[in-house]
């Protein structure tokens, strides 16, 4: 039988203290709980926070993000395909990517956490079929200087943007790599290449035309949809704007469409 040994009360408040629990002093001790809860009578124990601490650590300031070729990126991504929404307390920022382009969902999931200092959360959307990035914060709109709520005819595209083309090329890149496309045909006996936009903000429409304008690209516009149809200046804009190759579609002719002899080589 082990020998009981008598409780040394201050031993016992001191390690309570610094956060021991009531079943570890006992056995590091070698008495019983009910011992180590009498002598632990009052003390009062703080929860750790350190998860508090993280999160204060990682809330922004609240602060303008300067003008950057990152910032107008992501403003034409947002223009394209993202959104900030305000919720209770705070805003979020959701930005969509079509689940066959896991190449941008990366860019774009980075993208945001090197301007907004913090890991953006992902997400699955119906079937599979495209993936979310989404930030919370709550003073998304003064950071991004982007309005929240839905995207009215008037939104207001920031004009710094158009200060520079270092500016406008990556806007206008992420305009067309969420809502538009480079398109490789084959058509009336040979290969063009085309590319294409559509906005049906009237706004986000204009800074597109008035953008691709000052790069030298006259854009085509009919109805919602922006237009440009020259082969070489096509692979021209492609190559000045970075785009992503897996943006780039290539549809390959038909055989039923071909003369014979093509279709047998």
């Amino acid at each position: 039988m082990a020998i009981a040994r008598n409780v040394d009360g201050n031993e016992v408040r001191l390690l309570r203290t610094q956060g021991w629990s009531l079943n570890k002093i006992a056995e590091h001790l070698g008495v019983s709980q009910g011992a180590v809860r009498h002598h632990s009578q009052g003390i009062v124990v703080k929860a750790p926070t350190q998860k508090r601490e993280y999160r204060c650590a990682t809330m922004s300031d609240g602060k303008p993000l300067p003008p950057s070729a990152d910032l107008a990126y992501l403003t034409g991504i947002i223009c394209g395909d993202g959104s900030i929404s305000s919720m209770p307390r705070t805003y979020a920022l959701t930005i969509a990517c079509d689940a066959r382009y896991p190449e941008l969902i990366d860019t774009y999931r980075e993208l945001v956490e090197k301007l907004l200092q913090r890991k953006p959360s992902i997400y699955a959307g119906k079937e599979n079929t495209y993936f979310g990035i989404r930030l919370y914060d709550k003073y998304l709109p003064t950071i991004l200087g982007l309005p929240a709520g839905a995207k009215q005819q008037d939104y207001p595209v920031p004009e710094w943007i158009f200060s520079e083309l270092d500016y406008v090329r990556p806007f206008i890149r992420g305009l067309i790599e969420t809502d538009g496309n480079i398109y490789h045909e084959y058509r009336n006996g040979g290969w063009c290449s085309r590319c294409l936009f559509c906005a049906k903000n009237e706004s986000i429409m204009q800074a597109f035309l008035r953008g691709t304008k000052l790069l030298g690209y006259e854009f085509r516009r009919i109805k919602h949809d922006a237009r440009f149809t020259r082969t070489a200046l096509v692979k021209q804009l492609a190559l000045e704007l970075d785009l992503k190759k897996n943006r780039v579609y290539i549809q390959k002719p038909k055989s039923i469409n071909l003369p014979k002899s093509l279709d047998m080589e």
